[in-house]
Order: C-alpha cells, then sequence, then structure tokens
C-alpha cells in the first residue's frame, strides 16, 4: 500500500479548464486523522493474515471426504436413526420391566 503522489494534487478540470482549488476551512479546530498508507497497512496485514489463516483450514466438502471414507459403504447412521433406535430401547425396556413388575407383585418368581 502506498500513499498517492502527484504533481497538482489541487488541481481539478472544470468544464474542460484546469483549475487549482485551495482549501479554505476556516477555524480547524480538529484536524482528525490523516488516511494514507501508514494508517492503512496495519488493517491490509490483517486481512493478509486472516487469508493465509482461512487458506490452512479444512472445508466443508473435506471434512465430509472425511466422514465418508471413516464410514465405509453401508456404515452410516443419522443422528435421529440412533434417537429412534435409543428410544424404542428404552420403551422396550420400561415395557418388560412392567410386565416382572407386575408379575413379582402377583406373586410369581422369576
Amino acid at each position: 500500500m502506498t500513499d498517492q503522489s502527484v504533481e497538482f494534487p489541487n488541481r481539478f478540470l472544470v468544464n474542460g479548464v484546469s483549475q487549482t482549488i485551495e482549501p479554505n476551512f476556516g477555524v480547524v479546530t480538529d484536524a482528525g486523522t490523516p488516511i494514507n498508507a501508514a494508517y492503512l497497512q496495519p488493517i491490509e496485514d490483517q486481512f493478509t493474515a486472516v487469508d493465509a489463516e482461512l487458506a490452512t483450514k479444512e472445508t466443508p466438502a473435506g471434512a465430509q471426504a472425511k466422514v465418508d471414507a471413516l464410514a465405509g459403504v453401508g456404515n452410516t447412521t443419522t443422528v435421529k436413526a440412533l434417537d429412534d433406535e435409543v428410544t424404542a430401547y428404552k420403551a422396550d425396556f420400561a415395557h418388560k420391566a412392567g410386565k416382572i413388575y407386575a408379575y413379582k407383585n402377583i406373586g410369581g418368581s422369576l
């Protein structure tokens, strides 16, 4: 990043005629922050650093490819399928436990 360097910084073309316009601000109470290369370079450097870091990160497609490779054909199960399986097991277990409890309370033995 560099600052602009020109021969006539205040010269403009007005209706085809070259005019030099000089600033006439009156009393300047606060000059403000100069916007130049030295001020903006740290921001530019940070963008470059972030871009470099992002280039090393894994993409969603890359992560999915790893999952597919690890799972193998036919070895994938969704979280919902696992949840449904656990829920069905819990319901079956509760049903069997209820039968055992009822059987014991009526004098049966196991």
